[in-house]
């Protein structure tokens, strides 16, 4: 039979003090000030648009590169959700494009 587990107001370690190393050696970013980089949209991602999109990877690239990658895939649902035409949506992407200020 296994003894039962004694908590810390039984003499034993509770659970967080066995989960977190007595050094707290696990860096956190936010703690130092710093910040994980935002991942940009490049021209291998462009690409990869323009065939979800349909469109010409000169129109994504022209539309999307350098953007954050989150706000690309979110600018992408929505032109899918909001178009069947491919046409349609390159116009629709090179337009958010165009009002962000970011066509090139």
């Amino acid at each position: 039979m296994l003894p039962t587990p004694r908590g810390a107001t039984q003499g034993g370690k509770s659970l967080s003090d066995r989960s977190v190393s007595e050094r707290g050696e696990v860096p956190q970013p936010e703690s130092e000030g710093k910040h994980s980089p935002v991942a940009v949209a490049d021209a291998t991602f462009c690409e990869l648009v323009a065939l979800d999109l349909g469109i010409k990877p000169s129109s994504a690239k022209t539309a999307v590169l350098d953007e954050p990658t989150g706000r690309v895939l979110g600018v992408t649902s929505w032109a899918l959700d909001n178009s069947e035409d491919p046409h349609e949506r390159a116009r629709m992407v090179i337009a958010w494009a165009k009002k962000r200020g970011q066509e090139r």
